[in-house]
């Protein structure tokens, strides 16, 4: 990578000076990889928007889970590089900084869980309820991300849901079964790792999975009945009023929707 930063004092380059003297951060990045500085210049005028990111990803030979933590970090350094630079020289206010960061979360969040997902039914199948219905897992954003809240140093509390128990069909295929729940866990950890897992290029966003039913001791990932039964019989008065803000933010909403209202103050 080039770490070779220009003369930032000529005054073309004011608002990068600006946001190396206010951001430690800002100056880390950039300095771990000068090339992201032309980028910058382009595009500091506009806000980063949710086609950009997803047209970044889609560039990427996103094959396997390293090169899908490559591309979400790299999105990610240029997602707050920008809205950084914008925010310190005045360009950006309060509700676009929230906006941005929480469209770089659920970008994240569904390339992820459609990469994962998609790579674990190669080997086990497609997950069906007993419906016979194929099951895609659904992702619920808690507090700031929920909210569309988050700031750029904010972690993302998640809650992942799946309709009905079944099994993959992987049999049929000659290939290996797995539960729905089985699946899905899978699928949850899969994701975790690739938003939140430290590696060379760093990190997406610290993930919180504490608001799940049970807590840290809970399954990863719950059936709707498993969901209605933990909150009709367990569920405690601070959780009902955390999903005000509980919003699906992957997979199918108007059902775990309709299952939740019941539930939330």
């Amino acid at each position: 990578m080039n770490n070779q930063l220009p003369d930032l004092s000529r005054p073309e380059y004011a608002p990068i000076q600006h946001a190396v003297n206010c951001s430690h951060f800002f100056y880390r990045t950039l300095m771990s990889d000068a090339a992201l500085l032309p980028e910058l210049l382009t595009n500091m005028h506009q806000a980063f928007s949710v086609d950009e990111m997803q047209a970044f990803v889609a560039s990427k030979n996103v094959n396997d889970e390293v090169t899908l933590k490559k591309a979400l970090r790299q999105l990610r350094q240029r997602v707050m590089l920008r809205t950084i630079l914008r925010d310190l020289n005045g360009l950006a206010d309060l509700f676009e900084v929230m906006q941005v960061t929480t469209d770089l979360a659920e970008v994240a969040i569904n390339v992820a869980l459609q990469s994962s997902q998609s790579w674990l039914e190669e080997t086990y199948g497609v997950p069906t309820g007993e419906s016979g219905k194929p099951q895609s897992m659904i992702v619920v954003g808690m507090g700031k991300l929920g909210g569309r809240e988050l700031n750029v140093s904010s972690d993302i509390d998640l809650i992942f849901a799946y309709e009905e128990d079944g099994e993959t069909n992987g049999a049929s295929q000659g290939k290996p079964t797995l539960s729905n729940h089985d699946f899905f866990t899978r699928v949850a950890k899969k994701l975790i790792a690739a938003i939140d897992e430290i590696t060379e290029d760093g990190f997406v966003f610290r993930v919180d999975m504490r608001l799940r039913p049970y807590g840290s001791e809970g399954p990863l990932a719950c059936s709707f009945a498993m969901l209605e039964e933990y909150y009709q019989n367990q569920g405690r008065e601070w959780e009902r009023y955390a999903w005000i803000k509980g919003r699906v933010v992957c997979g199918p909403a108007t059902a775990l929707h309709r299952l939740m209202k019941p539930f939330v103050f």
